[in-house]
């Protein structure tokens, strides 16, 4: 990640590959003096939200933020990054989130924070989620994001309120819930992909830490 960045920031903005840049240095370590500097200064500057559960099964959240700050997010229940975070969590505190809320629950008001962050420009409009439990991880259906998506339309807080309108089915509590606990049967995914700011992907595989 640190060299796919560092290439991506530095050299290819110059149109030199990271091989040719090796090569020509070793080649004769006098050469291109500017972007060994610029190389040398580079330092990644990047936040991450990590969550799972320990090897006695207890979850938790925690943030990583440059350069080297750690907070523990667990008694909260959530925790937020990125250009709209600060819009998001106050979304989170201003519904009263707490996490003994259920997987529904958590997953709507999730996406209502998300949403309502969309007033910053850098936060687009497409989403994805998925429930991390001590299994692994298990992806949110589409039919489950389809319905959060009619329910947030048809009334923003239907957790607090009568949630009742012509678009919104009666049952859609019964609906919601029930989608989620399908999703949470499904065998979880063995592969995690993470997708970084800048577009990077990582891949990698669910360990389950009562394995170790």
């Amino acid at each position: 990640m640190f060299n796919d960045t560092q290439t991506s920031q530095i050299l290819t903005p110059l149109m030199i590959s990271r091989e040719f840049y090796l090569n020509t240095i070793a080649n004769d370590p006098s050469a291109l003096p500017e972007v060994r500097k610029d190389m040398k200064k580079f330092k990644l500057f990047c936040d991450a939200i990590i969550c799972g559960h320990d090897h006695a099964g207890a979850p938790y959240i925690l943030s990583a933020q440059s350069p080297s700050k750690i907070t523990d997010h667990t008694p909260s229940g959530f925790a937020v990054t990125g250009s709209g975070g600060d819009k998001a969590k106050d979304q989170l505190i201003f519904t009263g989130h707490v996490k003994a809320s259920n997987g529904a629950r958590t997953l709507y008001e999730c996406f209502d924070a998300k949403a309502r962050a969309e007033i910053d420009l850098f936060v687009g409009k497409k989403w994805d989620a998925c429930f991390v439990t001590n299994r692994g991880v298990h992806a949110v259906s589409d039919q489950v994001k389809w319905l959060i998506e009619r329910i947030w339309s048809a009334n923003r807080s239907p957790f607090k309120t009568e949630a009742e309108s012509e678009n919104l089915p009666g049952d859609w509590r019964e609906q919601l819930e029930g989608g989620v606990s399908e999703c949470l049967q499904i065998l979880p995914r063995k592969e995690v992909v993470v997708r970084t700011s800048s577009g990077m992907i990582i891949k990698g595989e669910w360990q389950d830490p009562s394995s170790d």
